[in-house]
């Protein structure tokens, strides 16, 4: 897959996410006790333990229905063939696409047994999936075949 069809392809991913995203961001912050910026100013000020940052954090994310998790997570795997296709075509292995569902997966993980896995470390997750994702619209194709078969388009 060259460039052209990964981008078009990215876009929709994007597009629909962030409206998605938006959802359950009305979802969680539709309930006025989830107010992200007074508790991570008390967080910041030392007013609660990090375990007690980490459980409020597990309880606003619980707030969000199951089902809307599972819609997102089917998003994220509707785009792993896109991913799997341009990471061939730069000939890298497309084994890198199973790291794109990862954040999603570790939400969920979060909301069945708990926080296991920091949210900074969840956020910072998040977005080098972002970056990469990005990333793969810039760089450009191998020139003829590689050792995922023929070259997608003819140059010339």
């Amino acid at each position: 897959m060259n460039r052209k069809p990964y981008i078009m392809a990215a876009i929709i991913y994007f597009v629909v996410g962030l409206g998605f995203g938006a959802m359950m961001s009305v979802q969680m912050l539709s309930n006025p006790d989830n107010n992200f910026v007074e508790l991570a100013q008390q967080k910041a000020h030392g007013q609660i333990t990090e375990e007690e940052y980490q459980s409020k954090i597990h309880a606003i994310q619980s707030s969000i229905p199951p089902v809307m998790h599972a819609i997102s997570l089917m998003i994220v795997l509707a785009f792993l063939p896109t991913i799997a296709m341009r990471l061939k075509d730069i000939n890298v292995t497309p084994m890198l696409s199973l790291l794109l569902p990862l954040s999603s997966l570790t939400a969920i993980v979060t909301i069945v047994i708990g926080p296991v896995i920091p949210h900074g470390i969840m956020m910072l997750l998040s977005l080098v999936v972002f970056i990469g994702t990005v990333l793969l619209a810039f760089i450009p194709g191998t020139k003829g075949p590689n050792k995922f078969g023929p070259d997608p388009i003819q140059r010339g």
